[in-house]
């Protein structure tokens, strides 16, 4: 299940947020999580395809925005994971709703080396406790982006449009 921490923005049919233990720190290039807002959809198997362009498109979008936002902070981002995992949910009778991790990729990380594969070891172990989470200041930042992205607004639930416009005007 996920710990979300912070709501980044919603758009018709996810939620873009990060989780209160990430599995990567900040320092280390950062995580965040692109959610179903319904458990309507367990595997990405089951999405119809405007749901899945949707998936690809906002985080897409996302991993760029994490990308420039990074290097603004002189962290360097070689690549973004996008993972869907569903792993730890497996076991569980209620599988949780179809997320995305996205996995900032610092070339300097020390817990997670720039061109190994992640390492994701059970929660119970510990390995996530001192992972630091995004600062507000790069939430705020995110948040800007991606409401005023293109392609985002498409997605975004009307009345997040009109407010957008109004405060525009």
């Amino acid at each position: 299940m996920l710990n979300i921490e912070n709501v980044i923005i919603k758009t018709k049919n996810f939620i873009i947020c990060t989780i209160k233990k990430p599995h990567i720190d900040r320092e280390e290039g950062g995580h965040i999580v692109v959610a179903c807002n319904t458990n309507k959809y367990t595997t990405i198997e089951e999405m119809p395809r405007d749901v899945l362009h949707e998936l690809m498109d906002i985080a897409s979008i996302c991993g760029k925005y994490m990308k420039d936002m990074f290097s603004n902070e002189h962290i360097d981002i070689g690549i973004i994971n996008y993972q869907v995992n569903g792993n730890w949910s497996a076991l569980n009778n209620v599988r949780d709703p179809v997320h995305m991790h996205l996995y900032g990729r610092a070339k300097q990380s020390k817990n997670q080396p720039y061109g190994s594969a992640l390492f994701l070891p059970d929660f119970e172990t510990g390995f996530y406790d001192h992972n630091q989470g995004l600062t507000m200041s790069e939430i705020t930042y995110l948040r800007e982006k991606l409401l005023h992205d293109e392609i985002v607004k498409i997605y975004l639930p009307i009345e997040c449009v009109v407010k957008q416009t109004n405060l525009k005007g």
